[in-house]
């Protein structure tokens, strides 16, 4: 086996088994401020431990929107899921109306937790 691929197999290893020690998420690590990763605007999720969130949305233009609602946190098996309750995503052209927006949360590959809004266009909000 070549050097090249002895490191590549290496790193697969370590890569495989970082990803698969990744500690869950509990409610009381989800509060905070998440910014958007697009290229839309300026998009920041503020989630309150009271189970409040506030969304502010600044697009391209100047246009600035407030939205707010309530959001819950559930465990079924091994399953996390945040609920956000009358949600609009504004970054995200392929949502156009408000309403329930189920997500599961996770951790990036450094460590920060991610909410994934569109998996095929890679757009989430980070935690800062």
């Amino acid at each position: 086996m070549s050097r090249m691929k002895i490191k590549e197999t290496i790193l697969l290893i370590v890569a495989t088994a970082w990803i698969g020690c990744s500690p869950e998420i509990d409610s009381h690590n989800i509060p905070g401020c998440y910014i958007a990763n697009h290229e839309m605007g300026n998009d920041t999720l503020f989630i309150g431990s009271d189970g409040s969130y506030h969304h502010d949305f600044q697009d391209i233009d100047g246009k600035i929107y407030h939205d707010s609602g309530r959001w819950e946190f559930s465990t079924m098996g091994s399953s996390q899921v945040i609920q956000f309750s009358d949600f609009m995503h504004y970054g995200d052209t392929s949502f156009s109306r408000r309403g329930l927006w189920p997500v599961h949360p996770e951790y990036s590959f450094w460590g920060k937790i991610r909410l994934m809004c569109n998996p095929d266009l890679n757009l989430y909000f980070e935690k800062k």
